[in-house]
């Protein structure tokens, strides 16, 4: 599923609701969808896949939900970690212009010129793919198009200051308490959120491959 505020799915109200925790509260209510809903979930634990953001997400899930999740694969999961103080004060800062502003999301020509957008922030992406993306991920709007996703996003980060409720000791001890065999994955060997992720969940399986962090 597309995360809220991403993709197609829909936007979170515009006083809140992007927070780790709004994105868990989402992913429990798929998987405690009626049966009728989603036949394929009825209950069954899952293979649990989620990346970057996701992960933490998945993470989370796996360690408050453990008997809805039979396998766990984390894909350039990442840590949360102390802010410095200046740092606090700038999370603070972020967050108090989300809440005073109404950001608007640039137009764009065309899908195409979407596509280059793509490619430039993951060079590794071929044509034919960014294209696809870009015809998913915008919408029409005047003189051109927009991307889906909520432009609020861009005052503020999913998780960064997520990192005021949820403290590198707090997210750790989360990690613990994970039961499903577990799985990472990432693009480079020396990523700290891996050595960090290893130390918390010394049974991890690890895999490395090429590509970076959207190595997928």
């Amino acid at each position: 599923p597309d995360q809220r505020g991403h993709g197609r799915s829909m936007h979170a109200p515009s006083t809140g609701g992007y927070h780790l925790l709004d994105y868990v509260a989402d992913l429990d209510a798929l998987m405690s969808a009626p049966e009728h809903a989603i036949p394929a979930l009825a209950g069954q634990p899952v293979v649990l896949v989620g990346h970057s953001m996701g992960a933490s997400v998945a993470a989370i899930f796996a360690s408050l939900r453990p008997e809805r999740v039979s396998t766990l694969v984390l894909i350039e999961g990442l840590m949360s970690r102390e802010p410095s103080a200046d740092e606090f004060t700038n999370l603070l800062t972020l967050r108090l212009h989300h809440l005073t502003s109404s950001p608007q999301h640039a137009t764009l020509p065309d899908s195409a010129a979407a596509a280059h957008r793509l490619r430039q922030a993951t060079p590794s992406l071929s044509l034919e793919r960014s294209l696809r993306m870009a015809e998913r991920l915008t919408q029409p709007c005047e003189n051109g198009v927009c991307w889906r996703w909520d432009a609020a996003l861009l005052t503020r980060s999913d998780i960064t200051y997520d990192t005021l409720a949820f403290t590198p000791a707090h997210y750790h001890t989360l990690l613990s308490k994970i039961t499903a065999p577990t799985t990472l994955i990432y693009g480079q060997a020396d990523n700290p959120n891996l050595v960090q992720l290893q130390a918390a969940l010394p049974s991890a399986t690890v895999e490395v491959v090429r590509g970076g962090h959207n190595l997928h």
